[in-house]
């Protein structure tokens, strides 16, 4: 089995916050991994109980999962954006 690697997925969550490891500090990252890895750790404990769920249930849990992480990035764009011009 292929491993999936989470210093890979890190390192894209970074691409996508338009952060630059070079331009943190020591404290930033290692924070900024901190809460990237409890983030992922939350995920993996949901993804075990949704597992444990009727089958028919997963489909809307990972709709909603979906669309909440939608609104919030959109909501996060749009917030970027708005200081930006401000």
């Amino acid at each position: 089995m292929k491993k999936f690697d989470l210093e890979k997925q890190f390192d894209f969550y970074l691409e996508k916050v338009n952060l630059k490891k070079e331009n943190l500090s020591d404290i930033q990252l290692q924070e900024t991994k901190r809460a990237f890895y409890a983030g992922v750790a939350q995920m993996w404990r949901m993804f075990v109980e949704i597992a444990d769920m009727p089958e028919e249930n997963c489909d809307e849990i990972f709709n909603d999962i979906d669309d909440q992480l939608a609104i919030f990035w959109c909501d996060e764009t749009i917030s970027t954006d708005f200081r930006k011009m401000h």
